[in-house]
């Protein structure tokens, strides 16, 4: 045990690994469900297929976001914040960084299984990155769908650009933090790495620039409901449910 120094964590060696599983398979299966349901709807009931559809189904290709501090003193995941929708491979990232010690405390790991457990957390931020990016792109090309108004979907059209902008140089960057590569899991090579500072500003850029986007996407509703001509309980019940649809 290469961490094994001072007294052990009290409790012993404990793993919440089965719980990260679960919460990780559960959102899987149910977003999964919903995707294959939306797309089902789209070819054999509508019959009206649209790229929105293509790219939420390849936003259907991640997993659960981790927090930043998954690459510290602790190996843990059990607080994180859920993106839309979680996919294949992002699960089998997580599979993977289970079975090297993810869920359990650092103090119980080799110096191998926390390497590990740190590469496919590295993994999976890029894949996170994009897929977010993907989401709201979806999304975007759904209200297109949607409006009538040749200005609103101008500012869709530059919100689809925004969000490129946004997403693609902050992905870039966490690809890059470090030269070499190997070095952002193997800190016993030589090289260098972008500073934990700057790790975590671009994160918080990167959380800033999609909460944006959310609030951006989740008006358009009201603004495409504004002028019908319906109850205003019915109008604010269905501007609710497409604003956290969106969101």
């Amino acid at each position: 045990m290469d961490f094994a120094s001072g007294p052990p964590p009290a409790g012993g060696d404990k793993t919440r690994g089965s719980i990260i599983l679960a919460l990780d398979g559960i959102i899987f299966g149910t977003s999964w469900t919903m995707v294959l349901l939306r797309l089902g709807t789209r070819t054999w009931i509508t019959r009206n297929l649209g790229w929105d559809d293509a790219t939420i189904f390849l936003a259907a290709v991640r997993a659960i976001q981790p927090t930043p501090d998954a690459r510290v003193d602790y190996t843990k995941a059990h607080q994180r914040f859920f993106s839309q929708l979680t996919n294949s491979v992002g699960l089998g990232f997580y599979i993977s960084m289970v079975l090297y010690g993810l869920g359990r405390h650092k103090y119980y790991l080799s110096d191998y299984d926390y390497k590990m457990v740190l590469k496919w957390d590295y993994l999976d931020w890029p894949q996170t990155f994009l897929t977010l990016a993907i989401s709201k792109i979806s999304i975007c090309l759904l209200l297109l769908r949607l409006s009538q108004f040749s200005k609103l979907k101008r500012v869709l059209h530059w919100l689809v650009l925004f969000i490129v902008a946004t997403h693609l140089p902050l992905l870039v960057l966490m690809i890059v933090q470090c030269r070499p590569v190997e070095k952002a899991w193997n800190t016993a090579i030589d090289g260098k790495c972008i500073s934990k500072k700057m790790v975590g500003n671009i994160l918080i850029a990167q959380g800033f620039f999609s909460i944006l986007t959310d609030f951006i996407g989740a008006a358009f509703p009201v603004l495409l409901l504004w002028n019908v001509k319906i109850k205003i309980g019915i109008k604010v019940a269905i501007w609710l449910l497409m604003g956290f649809g969106v969101v």
